[in-house]
């Protein structure tokens, strides 16, 4: 049974579909050429499939494990707790950008904003969870 269930949603990155596929109509509009249709409809939806993949992350914490995803179950990660050797709050870079990126620190996993969690593991490598529920998450974490 979950401990912890939180989602945090990236609103901005459907507005980020919207403007993208304004300008893709505009450009076939103005070229008014099949070729141009086509692949302005395959570049829109090529976005609104990333977008609809990566617009949210979702982190539950149970007794044995940390687990986490993306939008409807893609990229599904875990940790088990006995592995988790410490539990930190962390503020990202603007450059590190959202997704899934590697960064030196470590790998993070974020969706909007800049707050995450650093999860310590024994074998040292470190992993960084971007949250809007910070404090509550690094309770569940240390309890």
């Amino acid at each position: 049974m979950a401990r912890y269930r939180h989602t945090q949603r990236a609103a901005w990155i459907w507005w980020f579909c919207g403007a993208f596929a304004a300008l893709q109509v505009i450009i076939a509009m103005a070229v008014n050429d099949p070729i141009v249709w086509a692949l302005s409809g395959a570049a829109i939806l090529l976005v609104v499939v990333v977008a609809f993949l990566f617009s949210s992350l979702t982190v539950t914490v149970d007794d044995q494990l940390l687990r986490w995803h993306f939008g409807p179950g893609f990229w599904r990660k875990q940790i088990p707790r006995s592995e988790i050797t410490g539990v930190s709050a962390a503020r990202t870079r603007w450059h590190d950008g959202w997704g899934i990126r590697i960064t030196r620190q470590g790998m993070l996993y974020n969706v909007a904003g800049l707050d995450a969690v650093a999860i310590t593991r024994s074998s040292g490598k470190t992993t960084f969870i971007g949250t809007d529920d910070q404090q509550a998450l690094i309770a569940v974490l240390r309890a």
